[in-house]
């Protein structure tokens, strides 16, 4: 008879039981499930890395915040603005000028202006387009849109041809801020001062026959708001009276 074999010895894992099919799913809590090599077992399992140990804001994130803040936001807005600049320069428009931030001006150029807050608001001013018609108002209302998603695309394109330099993330923030310029400039809803946003502008020029380039026309032609633009007035102007109150009350 042939000599019994020997028995071999149970097979244990190398750094960790394998772990449940759960863990495939780990990396919705940071973690990330890893293949590893065992060679006195000569076999594979399984093991979690700990990427993250808590799942919090972190300092990178911090960071992320503000470079969103101070740069990737101001650079949308001057493209947005660039919008507004390019198409009313086609129609003629003089005295045009793009006003970036509040406050104290930093710096100036003919077209341009950049103001100490460089990372809030944003406008274009100018005076009247020569071919002054409502088709072409609606046009310049849409600039701004049209300018944030071309830009988009354009970045879209070269980031799927493998062709942008510097990080993922950075782009990726970038695009997002760019439809979020779009998506809020297309609602139409009035601002608390009753200005329309882009969205609103091209539906009271189609649907009132009124448009707000120019307040030197709109006192001429004695335009009258909309109703729900007053009513949006009104508030605003209650609100202020309340803060007024509270910041002045009347002692008894």
């Amino acid at each position: 008879l042939a000599p019994r074999p020997p028995r071999l010895a149970p097979r244990t894992p190398c750094l960790a039981p394998r772990p449940p099919r759960l863990a495939t799913q780990i990396l919705y809590l940071k973690k990330q499930a890893v293949l590893i090599h065992c060679p006195s077992g000569n076999h594979d399992t399984y093991v979690t890395k700990l990427l993250a140990v808590s799942t919090l804001f972190d300092f990178l994130d911090f960071l992320r915040l503000l470079m969103s803040a101070f740069i990737i936001l101001p650079i949308v807005s001057l493209i947005r603005e660039a919008g507004y600049y390019a198409v009313v320069s086609m129609f003629g428009a003089t005295n045009k000028q793009i006003v970036i931030g509040c406050g104290p001006v930093l710096f100036r150029f003919p077209s341009i202006e950049v103001r100490r807050y460089f990372f809030m608001f944003s406008w274009c001013h100018y005076d009247e387009i020569k071919p002054n018609h409502k088709f072409w108002h609606a046009f310049i209302y849409a600039s701004p849109m049209l300018s944030n998603i071309v830009a988009a695309i354009i970045v879209n394109v070269l980031l799927g041809l493998e062709l942008m330099p510097g990080s993922e993330t950075l782009w990726n923030t970038f695009l997002f801020y760019t439809f979020y310029f779009v998506l809020f400039d297309a609602l139409p809803v009035y601002m608390p001062d009753g200005q329309p946003t882009n969205g609103r502008a091209i539906w009271d020029l189609f649907r009132h026959d009124r448009w707000y380039t120019s307040d030197e026309r709109q006192k001429e032609e004695h335009t009258e708001r909309t109703e729900e633009q007053e009513e949006t007035i009104e508030n605003r102007d209650r609100d202020e009276r309340e803060r007024d109150d509270h910041r002045e009350p009347e002692h008894a």
